[in-house]
């Protein structure tokens, strides 16, 4: 598993996702919101596992869905997860 506390303790900026991006503990990671801070929403995949994260400013970064990376209806999953966490 990807391990939160290796993220800043704020939104990602684009040179530190890229970095993300380069590490060879991720097979890919990717911005799926971003505010005008930085990056609050990100899919990470890890081996054969993907990763919704979220960050928020009371509570940091929080895992908000875990699966298998099967497929490409994978990636929306994660997105709506992390919608729909923001929304709550």
């Amino acid at each position: 598993m990807f391990e939160l506390d290796s993220l800043p303790a704020r939104p990602l900026t684009e040179t530190e996702l890229r970095a993300l991006r380069d590490s060879d503990a991720l097979v890919e990671a990717a911005a799926l919101a971003q505010a005008e801070d930085g990056i609050r929403h990100l899919a990470l995949q890890a081996n054969d596992r993907l990763y919704g994260i979220g960050y928020r400013d009371d509570e940091g970064w929080v895992l908000v869905e875990d699966r298998v990376a099967g497929d490409t209806d994978d990636l929306a999953a994660v997105r709506n997860a992390l919608r729909d966490w923001a929304e709550a």
